[in-house]
């Protein structure tokens, strides 16, 4: 659970491959017949479409980035409003000779309101950092990034200049504004500082970023200070601020202070392979990923019609360090108050899932449903009953007991589902049947489906052969076999040297995954980025393959992991 106080806003929350609203009819439902638990049409949605692959990518010369009027709703009731990017690799793009960029870039994603004096004001609702286009595969139809902006809707109105990100690949960008009453009304949202590039020794030494004193609208009951943060240049024995993490603050006019620690954990990028280094953990984002957005709830903070914030940063060391950036943007949200008392929603369905960005999740396709709830209702939630299944097959039920106070978050796991009789790809649905044994106050949130691509079978004896790195590299490497009840079946705790091994497994009926990791954090990769400074350590790849005993591969997992990898399968 979350400290309500202290939300990250991870990236790519919400899964929508169509926008469907689903009607519960929960009184008595089949188990047979999950057609009876739901009913669905197209919800009320409104799309504005501000880039497609068609609008020409920007120009090398500038700002090169796309810079268009997007035609918002006048007004309206929303209860969700999402961003939805797509990317991908196209000769047209017009960065470099590559089809997607070569290098990773920040970009971001503004809004600009104009001003009494002629002047336009810049709002970022999103910030992003392309991936590495080298040995990069979007696909054909692009790779989806959905988030979630409904607290900018007080800004997502009438005609706006918008600029979004950059000619490194194509963009296609679009925004759902998804009608009904929200958990609580956005009132406002207002910059608390300017968005801007800022230098490390001036924000330390508080040259910038001073204490504000902000005023707060009467009828608000609620706050929240958003902050999106990245750090950049290789400074210092440590490369800041790219490569090194710091303390960041907020403290307030009663002394106290919010503390974050502005690092981001790449091994577990869902875009992978890709070219340069990035596989390595920084300063608030990775190649391909948004940049962290932390939400902090502040409504204890303000001193009646007022909120005093100042912001600080760990001090720099005497060691050249201080030369490194921040790129950064602070808001001030101010909302109405709960428009529910007893309301969970699900905010996602982690597992299974065949969402591209959710490829590197550990027991991606193993039967185990994972989601994330939120307790969007002002009570406290102690108890949820969930209805979940495949469609088609029986339905199973669980209740999850805690205590959830409004806005904080819970991952759930439930029991575990049956792959017999299951075709190779099913869709998996989960409904919130109750809540403190009640009726949801907000149905809209309370259905989730997604796609379940289910494990391939392999035969029972299988070879797992592996070339190992070189460069006294293969002792970072392991790997495990668990059953389905997560028994350890065979694992190899270090491996040889710059070898060729092979392993023959023999299995019994069941479900496996295979789970291989790294300890360095750098897959079975050459270290190609030592080509100059250091070709001896450069080393060779490494290789994974899975062969049945007539020799033939039936698996060949990626070498350029990073963290760790897993692979699911079936034996009969």
């Amino acid at each position: 659970m979350e400290n309500k106080s202290f939300i990250r806003n991870s990236n790519l929350t919400y899964s929508f491959g169509s926008i469907i609203l689903f009607i519960l009819l929960v009184a008595g439902c089949s188990n047979q017949e999950t057609n009876s638990i739901t009913s669905s049409f197209e919800e009320d949605t409104l799309s504005v479409h501000v880039i497609s692959y068609n609008t020409p990518s920007p120009s090398k010369e500038g700002k090169q980035v796309y810079d268009t009027i997007a035609h918002f709703p006048e007004n309206g009731e929303w209860r969700k409003i999402l961003m939805v990017q797509t990317i991908k690799c196209d000769q047209a793009t017009k960065r470099d000779k590559f089809p997607c960029g070569e290098w990773d870039y920040s970009t971001n994603t503004s809004i600009f309101i104009s001003k009494n004096d002629s002047t336009e004001e810049q709002i970022e609702i999103n910030s992003f950092v392309t991936p590495y286009g080298l040995r990069l595969n979007l696909t054909e139809s692009g790779w989806e990034y959905i988030w979630d902006v409904s607290d900018y809707a007080p800004i997502l109105k009438g005609d706006k200049r918008i600029e979004h990100g950059n000619n490194q690949e194509l963009h296609d960008l679009k925004f759902i504004f998804i009608k009904g009453k929200p958990n609580r009304d956005v009132l406002k949202v207002e910059n608390i500082w300017p968005y801007g590039n800022y230098k490390y020794e001036d924000l330390a030494l508080n040259n910038v970023l001073k204490s504000k004193k902000i005023p707060l609208l009467e009828n608000a009951n609620g706050f929240r200070l958003k902050a999106r943060i990245s750090g950049h240049g290789h400074f210092g024995p440590y490369n800041c601020c790219e490569w090194d993490e710091k303390i960041h603050s907020y403290r307030f006019s009663d002394e106290s202070v919010i503390n974050w620690n502005v690092w981001k954990d790449c091994g577990h990028n869902p875009i992978h392979p890709q070219g340069g280094t990035w596989q390595f953990d920084r300063a608030g984002w990775c190649p391909g990923t948004a940049i962290d957005t932390y939400d902090f709830e502040v409504e204890d903070k303000a001193d009646n019609d007022s909120l005093t914030v100042d912001y600080q940063i760990e001090m720099f060391e005497d060691n050249g360090e201080k030369d490194g950036n921040y790129l950064m943007s602070h808001q001030l949200i101010s909302y109405g108050s709960p428009n529910f008392k007893n309301d969970a929603a699900i905010l996602e369905i982690i597992t299974p899932n065949n969402a591209q960005r959710y490829r590197r999740n550990l027991n991606i396709n193993d039967g185990t449903p994972t989601i994330k709830i939120r307790n969007d209702g002002s009570g406290i939630i102690r108890n949820i009953h969930f209805k979940y299944g495949v469609k088609g097959e029986n339905t199973q039920e669980y209740t999850w007991y805690g205590s959830l106070n409004f806005l904080e978050e819970e991952l759930i796991t439930l029991p575990q589902l049956s792959m017999n009789n299951l075709d190779s790809t099913v869709e998996f649905y989960v409904v919130i049947d109750a809540v403190n044994n009640n009726k949801d106050e907000q149905p809209l949130n309370n259905y989730a489906e997604s796609i379940w691509e289910l494990p391939s079978y392999f035969p029972n004896e299988v070879i797992l052969s592996i070339k190992t790195n070189d460069n006294n590299r293969a002792k970072e490497n392991s790997y495990i076999i668990i059953d389905n009840n997560s028994q350890i079946i065979k694992e190899r705790a270090e491996f040889p040297e710059n070898t060729t091994f092979s392993d023959t497994l023999i299995l019994k009926a069941g479900i496996y995954t295979w789970i291989i990791k790294d300890q360095k954090q750098d897959g079975m990769i050459r270290h190609w980025w030592e080509r100059n400074s250091n070709p001896d350590k450069v080393g060779v790849n490494g290789e994974i393959l899975f062969k049945n005993m007539s020799g033939d591969t039936i698996a060949s997992p990626t070498y350029d992991f990073a963290d760790f990898y897993s692979l699911t399968f079936r034996v009969r």
